[in-house]
């Protein structure tokens, strides 16, 4: 009878509703308490405030400091950190705390987008990869295999040369190497999901794929996501520093910290401020992110909480 029909489908909702323990991260009715968790570690609120500071600074560049970041004074070159020059100037006396700024909205807008385009790709790719299994999964981890053989350095140089030396476009080739991490990482994730009893419920309810991804795959894969995404984040900053570093990045006179930091090593027996504060930047930044990173795991990994 419908009744009976009915009471059968409250019933498999009721005995195969996903458990918090059923996963290795919190699911997404509990974000607040992984949030008062974070909070709960001193080390960590610090370094998402100390990286809130270093991206709003360089986001607010412009009203932040009132020289411009290629205006120069050969008179002024090398002068030491004062009053008019924070960080001091470089070797044909631009302002270094504006080229700072100015090269970290260059670096972190490269590292971000490159990263959030790979989290795109590879969490579709680790999605499918992990839902269909079988020939599907065997042939995209050869892929993946492939691309993680690849060096990113090498990426970056093929990716300049044929859409444009110097113009940034390496981003690309920093997202393809980091595809990989975020698709082996999802893949297991979405196995395990799909092993589950409640997915079976939810089949026999009717679900079809895209509502079994949207509300069983996605809610589930967000925490360890967005814990890849931060330590992601921090790798790309310090691959696009060194191909910056190499000159396979932006072209001068644009700031980049790569760039900085490789200007400034020539200048470090007479000035070394100029290499310095690029330097501190990239390390503030990255060191951030890492603990950043780390307190996110354990506010949101039920299994390191107790």
């Amino acid at each position: 009878s419908p009744e009976r029909g009915i009471l059968l489908k409250l019933d498999l909702k009721k005995m195969f509703r996903p458990h918090r323990e059923d996963h290795q991260y919190i699911s997404g009715s509990s974000w607040s308490e992984g949030w008062r968790n974070f909070r709960r570690n001193p080390t960590a609120m610090i370094s998402l405030f100390v990286l809130g500071i270093i991206c709003l600074a360089c986001v607010l560049a412009p009203l932040m400091v009132n020289l411009d970041s290629s205006s120069m004074d050969v008179s002024r070159a090398m002068s030491p950190p004062s009053r008019d020059n924070p960080f001091g100037t470089d070797y044909i006396g631009r302002d270094l705390l504006s080229r700072v700024l100015y090269g970290g909205r260059n670096t972190l807008s490269i590292a971000f987008s490159a990263t959030l385009m790979a989290a795109v790709v590879g969490s579709l790719i680790g999605i499918v990869s992990g839902y269909y299994g079988g020939n599907i999964d065997f042939y995209i981890m050869r892929l993946m295999d492939i691309l993680s053989s690849v060096p990113s350095f090498l990426l970056a140089i093929i990716v300049e040369v044929a859409l444009g030396w110097g113009e940034g476009n390496f981003r690309y080739a920093l997202a393809i190497a980091a595809v990989p991490s975020f698709a082996r990482l999802l893949r297991p994730s979405v196995m395990g999901i799909m092993s589950s009893q409640y997915i079976e419920a939810s089949r026999a309810l009717g679900a079809g794929t895209a509502g079994i991804i949207y509300r069983h795959v996605v809610h589930n894969i967000a925490a360890p996501l967005l814990i890849q995404f931060t330590s992601s984040v921090a790798n790309t900053i310090l691959t696009c520093t060194i191909l910056g570093y190499l000159g396979i990045g932006i072209s001068p006179p644009t700031p980049e910290w790569g760039s900085l930091v490789y200007y400034g090593t020539a200048y470090l027996r007479n000035a070394p401020h100029i290499a310095l504060f690029p330097s501190m930047a990239v390390t503030l930044t990255v060191l951030s992110l890492n603990i950043l990173g780390n307190g996110l795991r354990d506010a949101l990994d039920p299994g390191n909480n107790g």
